[in-house]
């Protein structure tokens, strides 16, 4: 299963946003620069998020995005349905009355599966701690030299 563009892109600008955020809004421009995205890429990401609730836009000379919650309570489940929608890898899981063959399916119970291993691992973690991760690999690669 390959996750859509717009929740990788989507997903590490939110992480972004979330270590900067915390001091002052953060602008498209500084977010495509940093993530290497087209910041008008960016816009159509940013209105899904606005319209989940997700993310604040400021206006004005020093505006930008914030998050509109603490990034501990943020899940990048809500990310996903934001930026893609459900989670399930075949329609039928959401809507089985999408296949003329639910009633004798024996696949329909292993998609749900991957379904709920995908949700288990996307609702517990949270922009939080992803923020954490990003700070701890960059300490990382900072503390490491080449002879």
């Amino acid at each position: 299963m390959k996750l859509p563009t717009t929740f990788r892109y989507g997903a590490r600008c939110v992480v972004e946003l979330a270590a900067v955020a915390e001091h002052r809004p953060v602008s498209l421009r500084e977010l495509a620069e940093c993530q290497k995205v087209s910041a008008k890429y960016l816009e159509h990401i940013f209105r899904a998020l606005r319209a989940a609730g997700l993310v604040l836009a400021v206006r004005g000379m020093h505006g930008g995005y914030m998050l509109a919650r603490p990034a501990d309570r943020i899940t990048l489940k809500e990310v996903y349905e934001a930026l893609a929608g459900s989670t399930a890898p075949v329609e039928c899981v959401d809507c089985r009355e999408s296949c003329p063959m639910h009633e004798s399916c024996f696949m329909i119970d292993t998609w749900a599966e991957l379904k709920q291993a995908i949700d288990d691992v996307l609702t517990r973690t949270t922009l939080r701690e992803l923020v954490d991760r990003k700070r701890r690999k960059q300490a990382a690669v900072t503390q490491m030299y080449y002879i």
